[in-house]
């Protein structure tokens, strides 16, 4: 038994979609420039000298979400980043975390100013080791 081919129709004419817009650029904010910048120096978890960036104590996302500032210069520490050492990269893939003694005293006052006393003790309970780890790694 043969089977029997009917030409295949379509309903409406295939019409091209619309290109897609390209992203709209970031509006600018004050400060964001300055924290991104690299400088060279010491890293504050490791001393170890080369290029080091400001890192979020808290970071930028909860900063934000609590309504702060989240390119204030109080709430940053200087972290080696790329070839310098892997201490930034081991903090925020929580491999090893920063301790908590090594987050200044600045940054710990903007968390309290931002949560209130017990949700800023929380999260850097959370996101920071409770004692020094070894600089050797």
């Amino acid at each position: 038994m043969a089977l029997k081919r009917t030409e295949l129709r379509r309903r409406s004419t295939l019409a091209r979609s619309p290109l897609r817009t390209r992203r709209k650029p970031r509006p600018i904010e004050p400060g964001r420039e300055e924290w991104k910048t690299l400088h060279w120096g010491l890293c504050d978890v490791c001393t170890t000298e080369g290029l080091v960036g400001r890192h979020h104590c808290v970071t930028e996302r909860h900063v934000r979400s609590a309504g702060g500032d989240p390119w204030c210069l109080e709430n940053g520490m200087w972290v080696g980043f790329e070839e310098t050492c892997n201490c930034h990269a081991r903090h925020s893939n929580a491999f090893e975390r920063i301790p908590l003694a090594l987050v200044p005293d600045a940054a710990r006052a903007f968390a309290v100013e931002l949560f209130g006393e017990a949700k800023a003790a929380a999260y850097f309970a959370r996101f920071y080791a409770p004692t020094v780890a070894d600089p050797s790694h």
